[in-house]
């Protein structure tokens, strides 16, 4: 195995050089497009979860997790530091991207210098990873980790001490508090290690990547009482993965909104069991109706999981919010390399090849890469399979492409023309199986949809209209456009238009409990509050435990005398959670006191 020396070599020099230079084109050429500044459904929630931790809320309240802790809590940590700038964070994830790449130079000299460069480079100049290193998301850590995890278990596999174990395991569980999925590789490793180190190094092993999880055990059962390892959306996005709407990796009719707390899949749980659920029962609940459903339709199982290998393989995206597809086509330096992933993989396919064509015990760290590597990708087939899902695959997919191309070069060096032969025919079916259209599509109006949607949220209410208008000239079907039409145009005050756009939301889709609820507001806001009553109420119908529409009805019932309803009404919003309204329903309850004294 090859080692840096005391001093950084030529190699080292040229990938940090490369991948600090890409950073600063990237970050020269977008810093006026606001696009990339907004913080976007996950990414918001990653910075609201980081100001919490940066205010003294290091346990983030009593529920259980929804979100792996660590990067937010690492975010939070940051903004206690520097202040809760974005760009400070930014930055640093962009210095996370240059040691990835370092740490990947690094990883793939252990089969060769020329392996190792190609692994560097590909790291540093990776379009994929420096667009998802800018936004405010998980993406540059798990990567990062990822490639130290690797530079530590590959040699850990054939040599190494029982310290490189404990290190090795605490990087996994490390990893696994950011990407949860990357723990199903735990008993793979620990195999490897039983079969080549012996069961002492894998106990130690298994050992630290458990102790690292043991913090987030205490603190989701004392805290919440949900004695969870980690999270408790898994449920809930396995049921995503595999709805019946899904296009292989999404669902076409949920939003990142619908997961959470009081979102729709806790809301459709408490509706088809008829009673009140934590969030970790309702996840519960989606998990089992998603097996039930697996288990009674394999076939169509199959045919959706075919489809997300495709797209794994392929990397037709089909993010509906802003990833990379979106962003690509707004800078330069992001479409310089026109399928990025797609050659990486191909590259791969060499690798695993050249990997296993050696008999024997042949080369025990390629086979470590590629056993992690397909390991992680099987644990995305369960859910979602889009770019930032899969960008820890990068670390593995960079060395082995290397191993591939390291193959190819020695074999035309050494004139091998019948291994050629082979090399190019493998080439020619992995392309055809890359390259090939599985016909799934990013769809661009639900991504300016979304994107829309976080620009109202930052008060670009003129910026947000103007992108949803374009999403809406692209499928004028989608009510949620609508609705988010309507609450930029009462932002901008133009109520009547609202109305209109309200009254289209509800007739394109009438369960649509957010469009019912505009529509009440944008009546209320123009003194039409019997008209908004109705609207009202078929938002609670729909969402009969959210606080908001509880409230907007108990208000237009106050409004129109009807104190009462809107006492009753209010204590349920009250029970909800809408603590604003307590000083409102004190005062009802007086008045409704009187009007009953006074029959």
């Amino acid at each position: 195995m090859s080692r840096w020396r005391g001093r950084p070599d030529r190699d080292a020099l040229l990938v940090l050089l490369g991948a600090v230079l890409f950073r600063l084109l990237f970050l020269l050429e977008t810093h006026g497009d606001p696009l990339f500044r907004l913080l976007v459904l996950d990414a918001r929630a990653y910075h609201e979860l980081a100001l919490r931790f940066a205010s003294g809320d290091f346990f983030y309240g009593r529920d259980p997790l929804w979100f792996a802790p660590l990067y937010p809590s690492l975010l939070g940590g940051l903004f206690r530091l520097i202040g809760p700038d974005p760009f400070g964070a930014r930055l640093v994830q962009l210095a996370l991207g240059v040691g990835t790449a370092l740490l990947g130079l690094r990883l793939g000299r252990t089969w060769s210098r020329p392996v190792g460069v190609v692994a560097g480079a590909a790291l540093a100049l990776s379009p994929i990873l420096v667009f998802y290193e800018n936004q405010l998301l998980y993406t540059s850590l798990a990567t990062f980790l990822t490639a130290s995890f690797l530079g530590m278990f590959v040699p850990l596999a054939r040599a190494g001490s029982g310290r490189r174990a404990l290190g090795s395991g605490l990087l996994l569980g490390a990893l696994g508090l950011v990407r949860s999925n990357a723990l199903l590789f735990l008993p793979v490793a620990a195999l490897i290690l039983v079969r080549r180190r012996g069961v002492r190094v894998a106990a130690l092993f298994t050992t630290a990547t458990l102790l690292a999880l043991v913090p987030v055990l205490l603190r989701n059962g004392v805290a919440s009482g949900s004695w969870t390892p980690l999270t408790v959306n898994g449920g809930m996005i396995f049921a995503t993965g595999f709805a019946e709407d899904s296009r292989g990796g999404r669902a076409l009719l949920r939003k990142p909104d619908d997961f959470g707390p009081r979102g729709a899949y806790h809301r459709e749980a408490e509706r088809i069991a008829n009673r009140s659920m934590t969030l970790a029962e309702a996840s519960r609940f989606h998990r089992d109706r998603t097996v039930e459903r697996i288990l009674r339709r394999p076939l169509e199982t199959v045919r959706l999981t075919g489809r997300k290998l495709a797209l794994l393989l392929n990397a037709r995206e089909i993010d509906d919010n802003l990833g990379f597809p979106l962003a690509r086509g707004r800078a330069a330096s992001l479409s310089w390399w026109p399928a990025p992933w797609s050659f990486l993989v191909l590259g791969s396919a060499l690798g695993v090849v050249a990997t296993f064509r050696r008999r024997g015990e042949g080369d025990v760290e390629s086979r470590v890469i590629f056993a992690f590597a397909a390991t992680y990708a099987v644990s995305l087939l369960l859910f979602f399979v889009t770019a930032r899902y899969r960008a820890p695959l990068t670390v593995p997919g960079a060395v082995l492409a290397g191993i591939g191309l390291e193959w190819i070069w020695t074999t035309v060096r050494n004139a091998r023309w019948r291994e050629l032969g082979w090399i190019a025919g493998i080439v020619v079916v992995a392309g055809l199986v890359l390259f090939r259209d599985p016909g799934v599509r990013a769809d661009p109006a639900l991504a300016r949809i979304a994107v829309a949607a976080a620009f109202e949220r930052d008060g670009q209410s003129e910026v947000a209209l103007r992108m949803t208008e374009e999403a809406l000239a692209l499928d004028p079907s989608i009510a949620g456009g609508h609705h988010n039409r309507a609450l930029s145009l009462l932002s901008l005050g133009r109520t009547e238009e609202a109305i209109l756009a309200s009254r289209e939301a509800v007739r394109l889709d009438p369960d649509l409990y957010e469009a019912w609820l505009g529509l009440g507001t944008a009546l209320a806001r123009s003194n039409r509050v019997g008209e908004a009553l109705p609207a009202f109420r078929a938002a609670v119908d729909l969402a009969p435990r959210h606080p908001d529409a509880l409230t907007n009805l108990a208000q237009a019932l106050a409004t129109t005398g009807r104190m009462r309803e809107a006492v009753e009404i209010g204590r349920r919003a009250v029970a909800c959670g809408a603590d604003r309204l307590v000083p409102l329903l004190t005062r009802w309850e007086r008045e409704a006191d009187g009007t009953r004294g006074g029959d």
